[in-house]
């Protein structure tokens, strides 16, 4: 196998592990379990706690704030990590595809086939 395979080889692999890190994800969003702590608890609930806390005019120490603003960003952060492994996925996916057609032309030209 030509150097030029084997990096294909180790990228389709690559891509397969993203793949299947965005199938367990999927599995995971349709646990009630997490649909009721992260979905509903954290990205909803905790979410709407920590707005009304913002705007409370018993909490407007700059420390207090602070620390609101830190549990929002982290709930942004954590949404934007799922999305990540999403869009992971679906590139992943396609080049699966692109490697997978590359390596098979690679093959096709060392058998010396010009045409399929």
């Amino acid at each position: 196998m030509n150097d030029q395979i084997r990096e294909i080889e180790i990228h389709i692999e690559q891509a397969k592990k993203d793949v299947e890190y965005g199938n367990t994800l999927d599995r995971l969003r349709k646990n009630k379990d997490f649909i009721e702590i992260v979905e509903e608890g954290f990205f909803r609930n905790e979410a709407e706690r920590v707005c009304a806390l913002k705007a409370s005019p018993h909490i407007q120490g700059d420390g207090e704030q602070a620390q609101i603003d830190n549990i929002i960003i982290s709930i942004g952060g954590f949404r934007e990590y799922l999305r990540t492994i999403n869009q992971l996925r679906s590139m992943a996916l396609q080049a699966i595809a692109d490697d997978e057609q590359a390596r098979d032309e690679i093959l096709l030209e060392e058998l010396g086939v010009t045409e399929v």
